[in-house]
């Protein structure tokens, strides 16, 4: 997933497939959608399609998970170098934690907010963390595996941790939490009295709930670490 896959536009039927794919998968989970049930959505009549672009649903959800990979990963490099940025002291530790814990969670909210899939990655993502299969499973750590790289030394010398398995297992723990919060506000999002909210990620509404994710995900981490 590191590196770009070419642009989806140059093949149209690629890219219905996989659009369709993230949308009955956000719906129904992994499990819950078949390669007949994408095929038809994406409106493609011949039945091998799947298995001539990506040889299995594995291959599908690899090349699903990569679509959603190189839709955020302009978040995380913009917040990465943020956090490259930060000057680690005795005095500013706690808030340097803080500031971390956002650059890993801010992107997730970024792309939940202003992309038009970013609801459908974010429930996607949650399906796929959360799936009972070994080899689903590998995909979504292989996507957590990106971002470990990026904020491991960080969170080490933040955290004063040691142990690479300690960090690794808090930056799953902290994208899993913020993953669920989403994807149960999302139904708040869909009522009336929210509508509009969603489509402005700079609205009372929307900046409150980032607000609330990154204090309660800061909070938790440092339960954690005490």
């Amino acid at each position: 997933m590191k590196k770009q896959t070419p642009p989806f536009r140059q093949d149209d039927t690629r890219r219905a497939i996989v659009l369709s794919s993230l949308k009955l998968f956000s719906e129904n989970g992994i499990e819950g959608v078949s390669l007949t049930q994408v095929r038809k959505e994406a409106n493609q009549h011949n039945r091998s399609v799947i298995y001539y672009y990506f040889s299995s649903k594995e291959g599908l959800l690899e090349a699903v998970t990569e679509y959603v990979w190189n839709n955020i990963s302009p978040e995380f490099e913009k917040s990465s170098q943020m956090a490259k940025a930060l000057k680690f002291t005795s005095a500013n530790l706690h808030e340097s934690t803080e500031a971390i814990i956002n650059s890993i969670i801010d992107p997730f909210l970024n792309i939940y907010f202003k992309h038009a899939e970013g609801e459908q990655s974010v429930r996607y993502l949650l399906f796929l963390m959360q799936s009972n299969s070994l080899v689903y499973q590998k995909i979504a750590k292989e996507f957590i595996s990106n971002l470990t790289e990026v904020f491991l030394p960080l969170l080490k010398k933040a955290c004063n941790k040691k142990n690479n398995q300690d960090v690794s297992t808090l930056v799953y723990f902290l994208i899993s939490n913020t993953l669920n919060m989403l994807a149960s506000i999302s139904k708040l999002f869909k009522m009336g009295k929210t509508r509009g909210a969603k489509s402005d990620p700079n609205s009372a509404l929307a900046q409150e709930v980032k607000k609330f994710i990154v204090d309660y995900q800061t909070g938790a981490v440092a339960r954690i670490l005490t």
